[in-house]
């Protein structure tokens, strides 16, 4: 027992290392699929890849069989040792040669440290999607392995070394086969980047979905619809096929060409910027947009067009908020969104407060809510995962 789970722990260290076979990597992939605490376990004790990396380089330089047989003495000193995720990550840790953290999982009580700061702040948002395929199944992406994850309509789906999702598709395969829909969703604190069967990038903000069929072969038309905030740079093709992307109200047109769309359920208008190329954006009307031009929507299919500052418009897709010319709740929306938490408002709280600068999105809540409050016309309470706006 103890043998299989220190294979285990071997397996997931190769992986983090990339040296794993196919076979391997089928090996580890049935382990995470065999039950939902094992996936959990991965993620929650193991965390991300670069947590681990550093310590993974120490593994060229270990004898193996003596790793495993300090493994054992170690477990057999504990008499009544249960709980088996504590000895696979015994066995890693023993691995990639940390003692500390060996003793630290080996305690029978686990210890935190946590300072008062810490109580009242809140981690980014992380690199993290579901994607449902065709026939119901669900694929957490933050559990699955890199590598193919699935194959419909001929097309082989991936996951790439740089946390995308990617379909390859095979023409001949494609061709003739019935066709299935995918859907790539962000849930709040949550971001992922998507390439499509015909090459398009797509990147999703936070609480936002993209459905999508998983191949274009033979289509007359390439049809998305998408909820949220997604960000596109369609992929030109040989015929020249439309690209159409369709959000609530509005349809947009595209042969080739980047832009934004902003279509929140909880955002008064849907907002379409365009960086580059044209593109038609139909609604009750039909307009076409010029580079560094932005498009709102009315839920009665009103359309304005504006000239807007399109680095603000896709500040979220290169890691940042802008904060120039936002007002208030707007911004909080979008915190609220990508930190996954509830906002409050006291009755005290300004209503329209104008505000500038640039923070990135990598950095806890705290950081934004201190330049905010800079203004000293907005103070901010932090419980748990609400955060309370007052004067």
């Amino acid at each position: 027992m103890l043998k299989d789970q220190f294979y285990i722990s071997k397996l997931i260290s190769g992986y983090l290392k990339g040296e794993l076979s196919e076979e391997q990597v089928a090996e580890l992939n049935a382990w995470i699929d065999a039950s939902p605490q094992n996936s959990r376990y991965l993620q929650e004790q193991f965390g991300t890849e670069e947590r681990l990396r550093d310590l993974l380089i120490q593994y060229n330089s270990l004898d193996e069989d003596a790793v495993w047989n300090k493994t054992l003495s170690k477990l057999k000193a504990k008499e009544a040792y249960p709980f088996s995720y504590k000895i696979i990550a015994a066995a890693v840790l023993l691995i990639v040669g940390s003692a500390a953290l060996l003793w630290f999982n080996l305690t029978t009580t686990e210890r935190e440290t946590v300072s008062i700061s810490g109580l009242k702040d809140i981690p980014a948002g992380t690199n993290s999607a579901t994607l449902t395929l065709g026939n119901g199944r669900s694929i957490s992406l933050s559990d699955a392995l890199n590598g193919k994850l699935a194959e419909e309509s001929g097309t082989s789906i991936v996951k790439t070394s740089k946390g995308q999702v990617a379909y390859q598709a095979d023409e001949s395969e494609a061709s003739g086969r019935e066709q299935s829909f995918n859907t790539l969703s962000t849930s709040k604190g949550q971001q992922y980047q998507l390439i499509l069967p015909d090459q398009t990038k797509v990147w999703l903000n936070a609480g936002s979905s993209i459905t999508y069929p998983a191949s274009f072969t033979g289509a007359k038309v390439r049809k998305v619809k998408v909820r949220g905030e997604v960000y596109f740079e369609v992929a030109k093709t040989a015929g020249h096929v439309p690209f159409l992307v369709s959000s609530r109200n509005q349809t947009v047109e595209v042969l080739g060409t980047h832009f934004n769309i902003n279509a929140y359920d909880d955002e008064p208008v849907i907002k379409t910027t365009l960086l580059e190329g044209s593109v038609n954006v139909w609604s009750s009307e039909k307009v076409r947009l010029r580079p560094g031009e932005q498009s709102t929507v009315s839920p009665a299919g009103v359309i304005r067009v504006n000239a807007v500052n399109i680095a603000g418009a896709v500040a979220w897709k290169n890691g940042d908020f802008v904060l120039n010319d936002t007002d208030l709740d707007v911004l909080m929306r979008k915190i609220a969104r990508w930190y996954n938490v509830e906002i409050v408002y006291a009755p005290s709280a300004p209503s329209n407060l104008k505000l500038v600068g640039v923070v990135s999105r990598s950095k806890n809540i705290s950081a934004i809510l201190k330049v905010i409050e800079e203004t000293g016309e907005v103070h901010f309470d932090v419980e748990g995962r609400r955060v309370t706006v007052t004067k």
